[in-house]
């Protein structure tokens, strides 16, 4: 990938810590034996021209990591059952920051 080609974010304070989640969802799906996939989290972290050393240093226990996916894994589920039963309707995630998963 060429640098050109890399996505600047030009995040910085809150804003920022919206990145915590993308990475760990990208990290998430690049394990052999992961819980749940987001090709697209992987996807935007491998684009972004951004330092992720500081949102590695951030110490997060890693049952937090898990209990974190397993409530993403679940409301997927949630999402896309509703989904087939209502195909006309629109699921909005309000409060999810940089949320690369659910598309139809």
């Amino acid at each position: 990938m060429y640098r050109s080609e890399l996505i600047d974010p030009a995040l910085s304070g809150v804003a920022e810590t919206l990145l915590i989640l993308l990475y760990n969802q990208a990290m998430e799906s690049q394990r052999p034996d992961a819980m749940m996939k987001d090709e697209k989290a992987v996807a935007i972290v491998t684009q972004m021209s951004y330092d992720f050393d500081q949102v590695r240093k951030i110490r997060m226990h890693e049952a937090n990591k898990v209990v974190r996916i397993m409530l993403t894994r679940e409301m997927d589920r949630y999402g896309r059952d509703f989904l087939s039963r209502h195909p006309e309707a629109v699921v909005v995630h309000i409060g999810c920051g940089l949320d690369s998963r659910f598309e139809r």
